[in-house]
């Protein structure tokens, strides 16, 4: 099989099965920034970020930027792809989402690695480990409040050690072979990285049960000013510039089944302006969940507003695969291995695996019990399973 070449913006005509706004003009309506709060997980700590975000007077749905550093911003990265030779490029977006090191972005913001793979590295379900010798996706984790232009180190950027998409089998109506072929199903990917002392917060994501409604009010984030200057190619030195971004949108539109064509997921139109680079970022329900991921848009023309299109996670049955230690019927929550005490009750760590558990239990706390079961990311909150 052979899948390759960057997804293009959405530009097409909506599908018939679409679910449609027929009886009310959304866009004609008053609207506002709600004051959405959003928790930032980090080990055993919770961190309030309070709505709404915006600074200035834009418009209700156009891209403004975000001034929390330390909170939003460090569960919501930029991606780069880097190349064997240093030099990277900004590709889009991606938010952590169970504090051990997994992300989720959008599957055309990573299938720029995929094109320059062979066939036979492409394959169904895992995408590619990543191999320092090819192009590969790394992360860029926050840096704090920087003023003018500073020095970044180089475990500021994570490199994803294994990229994960969702496949699908269908025989190509142009092929002359009977042979079924593969190809992307739903527009989202998750990045599989490696534990850094820069590790990043996550958020909650809401895999099950929310149904978007029409005219209802979402927050989407992500990195459109994302930007990598080449500043001197003998010694490989570059300048980077970033800047998150967060758009409020209204849902206009629902997509159970996909819009068609290349758009063969799940997903919701908003009425929004999400720039090219804010793709693969979280879009959040007033609850501080997110519960779909940025795919595509068509910029706003003149004062018409623009469109987004978003990937749906309610209606993605394989985000089991793509985020297996989250516990899905509770957002915030994941399976993990903790070291507890239980007389009196203590949580001293929690581990994904249970030989890490096990191993800092026997050098750290002899005395503590290593059990299996769900916890609550960001507080000592645990339940035996």
């Amino acid at each position: 099989m052979s899948i390759s070449g960057k997804q293009a913006k959405g530009t097409s005509k909506i599908a018939d099965r679409a679910c449609r706004v027929t009886t009310k003009s959304y866009s004609n309506m008053p609207a506002k920034r709600q004051d959405f709060t959003i928790y930032t997980a980090d080990g055993l700590r919770l961190t309030k970020a309070n709505g709404p975000f915006a600074t200035g007077l834009s418009p209700f749905n156009r891209a403004f930027p975000v001034d929390d550093p330390f909170g939003v911003r460090r569960a919501i990265l930029p991606t780069l792809l880097r190349f064997p030779d240093g030099s990277m490029q900004g590709v889009g977006t991606a938010f952590h989402v169970d504090g051990w090191g997994t992300y989720i972005t959008a599957d055309h913001v990573v299938d720029v690695v995929r094109s320059h793979l062979g066939p036979d590295r492409v394959l169904p379900g895992t995408l590619h480990d990543a191999d320092p010798n090819m192009p590969h996706i790394v992360l860029m984790t926050g840096v704090g409040v920087v003023f003018g232009t500073v020095t970044l180190e180089p475990d500021v950027f994570i490199a994803a050690t294994k990229v994960t998409s969702i496949f699908e089998e269908y025989q190509d109506p142009l092929s002359f072979s009977n042979a079924s072929r593969g190809r992307v199903a739903v527009d989202i990917a998750s990045l599989s990285t490696q534990s850094t002392s820069r590790a990043s917060s996550s958020i909650s994501l809401r895999a099950t049960r929310w149904i978007p409604e029409l005219g209802e009010v979402v927050l989407a984030f992500g990195y459109p000013t994302l930007k990598v200057t080449e500043r001197d190619r003998y010694v490989r030195t570059a300048s980077i510039s970033e800047e998150l971004h967060g758009a409020y949108g209204r849902v206009l539109r629902i997509f159970p089944e996909g819009r068609g064509g290349h758009n063969r997921g799940p997903g919701f139109e908003v009425e929004a302006d999400w720039p090219s680079g804010m793709s693969g970022g979280p879009v959040f329900n007033s609850a501080g969940e997110a519960v779909g991921l940025v795919s595509s848009s068509i910029a706003p023309d003149g004062d018409e507003p623009g469109v987004g299109y978003a990937t749906w996670l309610h209606g993605i049955p394989e985000l089991r695969m793509l985020t297996p230690r989250l516990h899905h019927e509770n957002p915030g929550r994941r399976f993990g291995y903790a070291v507890l005490t239980f007389s009196p009750w203590r949580l001293h760590a929690i581990f994904p695996d249970e030989a890490s558990a096990t191993s800092w239990r026997n050098r750290t706390v002899a005395s503590a019990e290593v059990v299996y079961g769900s916890h609550r990311i960001g507080t000592d909150e645990f339940m035996v399973t």
